[in-house]
């Protein structure tokens, strides 16, 4: 099949070691977390992961912690997130993405990189007293690289995820050769395809 062709094409890929910091002046107040990586595709730079998370009221007026706790509403008062991937080579998941089918080649469609970035906020809701509740909040999520923008405002609310009334942004710089792809019929043996003119 040659949807599964490209799987074939792999290159070497390493993941250098993750460097990990964990912080806490006060442990009964916050705790922090940042980590680090890069990767490279055949001995090129692939991206850079970077994440700080920022965990606090880790224990209780008791000095236990809440997640050990019959009465704590939720294991944490505070959870934020703030994640990157920068330069992120789209090499590295063209390969899958030809394998699902889908007419889009990332390179000419997104670009040779995109960054993604990913922040949260989350508190346990406002509930009754004992009530056990999964942590809760507002999240962004946002794609940038030389062909496509796009931005998500997210809501985690009883462990769903949804957007809120904002919804989804998505621009391309330029859709035409994506848009030809998409509409342009299948060649056969008697009449070649040719993409029409698009003008979007």
């Amino acid at each position: 099949d040659e949807a599964y062709a490209a799987l074939d094409t792999w290159q070497p890929f390493a993941l250098e070691p993750v460097e990990f910091e964990l912080a806490a002046a006060d442990f009964a107040k916050e705790l922090t977390a940042r980590l680090a990586t890069r990767a490279t595709l055949n001995a090129q730079s692939a991206g850079s992961l970077s994440a700080n998370i920022t965990a606090a009221g880790l224990l209780d007026s008791a000095g236990r912690l809440r997640a050990m706790s019959k009465d704590a509403q939720a294991p944490i008062e505070r959870l934020t997130l703030a994640a990157g991937v920068n330069n992120l080579s789209t090499a590295l998941v063209a390969p899958f993405a030809s394998a699902s089918g889908l007419p889009i080649d990332l390179q000419r469609d997104i670009g040779d990189t995109a960054n993604l970035s990913l922040n949260a906020a989350l508190t346990p809701p406002d509930s009754a007293p004992g009530a056990k509740n999964a942590l809760a909040g507002n999240a962004s999520l946002r794609v940038e690289s030389r062909n496509l923008a796009a931005d998500a405002a997210l809501v985690l609310k009883d462990s769903v995820l949804t957007t809120t009334d904002r919804g989804v942004h998505l621009s391309l710089a330029s859709a035409g050769p994506l848009a030809a792809q998409i509409i342009t019929p299948a060649p056969t043996a008697s009449a070649p395809a040719a993409a029409p003119p698009i003008q979007l």
